[in-house]
């Protein structure tokens, strides 16, 4: 019979680690696959859009507004507004106040960097300037028309 010694202790650890690595090393092809047939077609520009001619009534015009160190982002100066419309604002401040629609009466109280959300509709032509009532600051201007 045959003399077997044993596997020393460093050569049990590391062949595993071996044979996984050399395992690992041929499954990856330095090549990159090209794709075989026919290309898919694409969309052509002059498609119309999946929402052309879906009605917009009943869906409220988003305004949305950060206020932080007294500056206002998220919209410009001034919004457009389609007379008759629903109008959904969000505001988001870093102070408490009151948000305020001026002509429409609309208030809300403002919690610190709480989203508050009012919703009206725009029904009188003209600009409206929607403000914090405590402060007076302007945050921006509806244009309805």
């Amino acid at each position: 019979m045959p003399f077997l010694r044993p596997i020393p202790r460093a050569l049990r650890r590391g062949v595993p680690c071996l044979v996984m690595a050399l395992s690992l090393g041929a499954c990856g092809d330095s090549a990159d696959p090209q794709p075989s047939g026919p290309l898919p077609p694409r969309a052509a520009p002059s498609l119309p859009s999946v929402a052309e001619g879906v009605s917009q009534e009943g869906v409220p015009q988003l305004v949305n507004l950060l206020v932080q160190g007294g500056r206002v982002q998220g919209v410009g100066a001034t919004v457009d507004v389609r007379l008759n419309s629903r109008v959904r604002l969000t505001v988001i401040a870093d102070t408490a106040d009151v948000l305020l629609v001026r002509d429409y009466d609309v208030r809300a109280p403002l919690a610190v960097d709480q989203p508050t959300q009012v919703e009206f509709l725009a029904a009188r032509q003209g600009d409206v300037e929607v403000v914090l009532e405590q402060t007076g600051q302007v945050l921006t201007t509806l244009i309805v028309s």
